[in-house]
């Protein structure tokens, strides 16, 4: 039965070409598209100006031999195809680069919520255009971080979850996303356990590369929690680790709340941006 695509007779007689040659060159019978023989043992001189390959996708002739560091390089495909594997291998690309960027916003434990938390949906105000520009300036290298102080509702964790958001889209940090309170309830819930493992809970703040640690102050502050807490900046601080902590308080009362050494670490390793305004969330 006849194809219902036929080959070109220019393409066939291409093909008889490049079986012929290739025999000549010792790269075996087979017609394939690509092939590869050191220089030293071909005749250069002996090679006719003739196509010595033909694209594996369509057929046509793509073109002779190319020496390159010492062996001949034989095309594979034909510009015009090869402009469609580009095209193909971008889109893959993309996906993957969108797979890598959902998988690492799993690994960095942001939540749904504050996924959706953007450069792009932030809004910036006269009351807010300081913190933002301290926020978007920032480079966060040699473990320089941010602390943001501001009333409920300012939008400081939007800030926060937005420069995170970002490091992830751009591949810069692996990001860990945690809020204080939490964190601390989960350390002190496995204290005591038959298993007891607070370190390791602990450990995940203590070792992020990339820290936003958000609420802190908030909850009840028991000594334990002072200590805990100032383990962990301190931690941070001595292994050149950038944080970004978000408060609902001003310094004095942070100072109250979690201890004036674990403030005055802050103030050591951290900008301290101000958000200010009301809450924003009563005025949409």
């Amino acid at each position: 039965m006849e194809s219902d695509n036929p080959v070109p007779q220019e393409n066939l007689e291409a093909q008889a070409r490049l079986l012929r040659k290739r025999q000549d060159l010792g790269l075996g019978p087979e017609a394939s598209s690509t092939g590869l023989v050191r220089a030293s043992d071909v005749n250069v001189d002996s090679i006719p100006e003739t196509h010595l390959a033909i694209c594996s996708k369509c057929g046509v002739p793509v073109g002779d031999g190319l020496e390159v560091f010492g062996a001949f390089v034989f095309p594979s495909v034909c510009e015009k195809c090869d402009q469609g594997s580009s095209e193909a291998l971008a889109r893959n690309e993309e996906r993957e680069r969108r797979t890598a960027i959902r998988n690492a916003q799993e690994f960095s434990l942001i939540t749904p919520l504050f996924r959706t938390k953007t450069w792009d949906n932030f809004r910036i105000d006269g009351q807010n255009t300081v913190a933002w520009r301290a926020a978007t300036d920032a480079t966060f290298v040699n473990g320089r971080g941010l602390l943001i102080l501001g009333q409920p509702g300012t939008g400081k964790s939007h800030l926060a979850a937005a420069i995170g958001n970002a490091m992830i889209a751009e591949g810069r940090w692996p990001v860990t996303y945690l809020d204080a309170p939490g964190l601390m309830l989960r350390v002190k819930s496995r204290i005591g356990k038959d298993n007891p493992d607070p370190v390791t809970v602990l450990n995940v703040a203590r070792r992020a590369k990339f820290l936003i640690l958000d609420d802190l102050g908030v909850g009840k502050q028991s000594e334990w929690t002072q200590e805990t807490l100032y383990e962990l900046i301190n931690h941070r601080r001595e292994f050149i680790l950038p944080t970004i902590v978000t408060t609902e308080f001003p310094l004095t009362e942070l100072t109250r709340r979690v201890s004036e050494r674990c403030v005055s670490r802050l103030q050591e390793i951290c900008e301290v941006v101000e958000m200010l305004g009301e809450d924003r969330r009563l005025t949409r």
